[in-house]
Protein backbone atom coordinates (compact mmCIF):
# COMPACT_ATOMS: atom_id res chain seq x y z
CA UNK A 1 0.00 0.00 0.00
CA UNK A 2 2.61 2.48 1.02
CA UNK A 3 4.57 1.82 -2.14
CA UNK A 4 1.37 2.64 -4.39
CA UNK A 5 0.27 5.88 -2.30
CA UNK A 6 4.31 6.96 -1.93
CA UNK A 7 6.01 5.69 -4.80
CA UNK A 8 10.05 4.89 -4.79
CA UNK A 9 12.92 7.17 -5.84
CA UNK A 10 12.64 5.97 -9.08
CA UNK A 11 8.79 5.97 -9.60
CA UNK A 12 6.06 8.28 -8.55
CA UNK A 13 3.36 7.27 -6.32
CA UNK A 14 -0.23 7.93 -6.86
CA UNK A 15 -0.30 10.55 -4.03
CA UNK A 16 2.40 11.97 -6.08
CA UNK A 17 1.38 11.70 -9.54
CA UNK A 18 -0.08 14.90 -11.74
CA UNK A 19 -3.43 14.80 -12.39
CA UNK A 20 -4.34 11.80 -10.38
CA UNK A 21 -6.54 11.87 -7.12
CA UNK A 22 -6.52 8.89 -4.35
CA UNK A 23 -9.54 9.14 -2.90
CA UNK A 24 -10.35 8.77 0.80
CA UNK A 25 -6.68 8.89 1.69
CA UNK A 26 -5.11 8.50 5.42
CA UNK A 27 -1.77 8.95 6.02
CA UNK A 28 -1.98 6.15 8.80
CA UNK A 29 -2.21 3.11 6.52
CA UNK A 30 -2.91 1.04 9.81
CA UNK A 31 -6.75 2.34 9.67
CA UNK A 32 -7.37 1.23 6.03
CA UNK A 33 -8.27 -2.20 3.87
CA UNK A 34 -5.94 -2.94 1.05
CA UNK A 35 -8.08 -1.21 -1.16
CA UNK A 36 -7.46 2.01 -2.93
CA UNK A 37 -9.89 3.95 -4.98
CA UNK A 38 -8.53 6.57 -7.39
CA UNK A 39 -9.21 8.65 -10.28
CA UNK A 40 -8.12 10.70 -13.20
CA UNK A 41 -8.24 14.91 -13.57
CA UNK A 42 -9.09 14.49 -17.50
CA UNK A 43 -9.79 10.54 -17.59
CA UNK A 44 -13.31 9.08 -16.66
CA UNK A 45 -13.68 6.07 -15.15
CA UNK A 46 -14.73 3.42 -17.80
CA UNK A 47 -12.14 4.90 -20.67
CA UNK A 48 -9.37 4.23 -17.62
CA UNK A 49 -10.24 0.73 -17.41
CA UNK A 50 -9.87 0.58 -21.05
CA UNK A 51 -6.24 2.09 -21.41
CA UNK A 52 -5.16 0.06 -17.99
CA UNK A 53 -6.35 -3.43 -20.07
CA UNK A 54 -4.48 -2.30 -23.22
CA UNK A 55 -1.36 -1.68 -21.32
CA UNK A 56 -1.88 -5.45 -19.31
CA UNK A 57 -3.23 -3.82 -16.22
CA UNK A 58 -6.74 -5.10 -14.50
CA UNK A 59 -8.53 -2.41 -12.72
CA UNK A 60 -12.43 -1.71 -11.90
CA UNK A 61 -14.62 1.45 -12.16
CA UNK A 62 -17.22 1.47 -9.71
CA UNK A 63 -20.35 3.73 -10.91
CA UNK A 64 -23.33 5.07 -9.27
CA UNK A 65 -25.37 4.00 -12.29
CA UNK A 66 -24.28 0.03 -10.71
CA UNK A 67 -27.01 -0.83 -7.89
CA UNK A 68 -24.26 -2.68 -6.60
CA UNK A 69 -21.91 0.54 -6.18
CA UNK A 70 -24.42 3.46 -5.64
CA UNK A 71 -25.33 3.20 -2.08
CA UNK A 72 -21.18 3.16 -1.22
CA UNK A 73 -20.13 6.08 -3.49
CA UNK A 74 -22.83 7.80 -1.81
CA UNK A 75 -21.89 7.55 1.39
CA UNK A 76 -18.55 9.05 0.46
CA UNK A 77 -19.86 11.47 -1.97
CA UNK A 78 -18.42 10.29 -5.02
CA UNK A 79 -19.81 9.53 -8.59
CA UNK A 80 -17.72 7.13 -9.48
CA UNK A 81 -13.80 5.58 -8.74
CA UNK A 82 -11.24 3.16 -9.88
CA UNK A 83 -11.50 0.32 -7.56
CA UNK A 84 -7.61 -0.93 -6.83
CA UNK A 85 -6.78 -4.02 -5.21
CA UNK A 86 -3.55 -5.62 -4.47
CA UNK A 87 -3.50 -7.99 -2.49
CA UNK A 88 -1.10 -10.65 -1.93
CA UNK A 89 -1.42 -12.09 -5.81
CA UNK A 90 0.63 -8.98 -6.25
CA UNK A 91 3.85 -8.46 -6.89
CA UNK A 92 6.28 -5.58 -6.19
CA UNK A 93 6.68 -5.51 -9.98
CA UNK A 94 3.30 -5.16 -10.47
CA UNK A 95 2.54 -2.73 -8.52
CA UNK A 96 5.32 -0.90 -10.48
CA UNK A 97 3.81 -1.51 -13.97
CA UNK A 98 0.54 -0.42 -12.61
CA UNK A 99 2.58 2.80 -11.39
CA UNK A 100 3.93 3.34 -14.77
CA UNK A 101 0.90 2.93 -16.76
CA UNK A 102 -1.12 5.20 -14.19
CA UNK A 103 1.65 8.33 -15.25
CA UNK A 104 1.04 7.45 -18.66
CA UNK A 105 -2.93 7.71 -18.31
CA UNK A 106 -2.44 10.97 -16.36
CA UNK A 107 -0.99 12.59 -19.54
CA UNK A 108 -4.21 11.38 -21.74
Amino acid sequence: MARMLNGTDEIPGLRNIKGVKAFLDYEDLTKRDFIIAMGFELLGYEQAVQEYDKKGVAVYERLTSSPYSKRMLDSFKLDGTLRIAPLHCHSVADIDKFLMATMELSRL
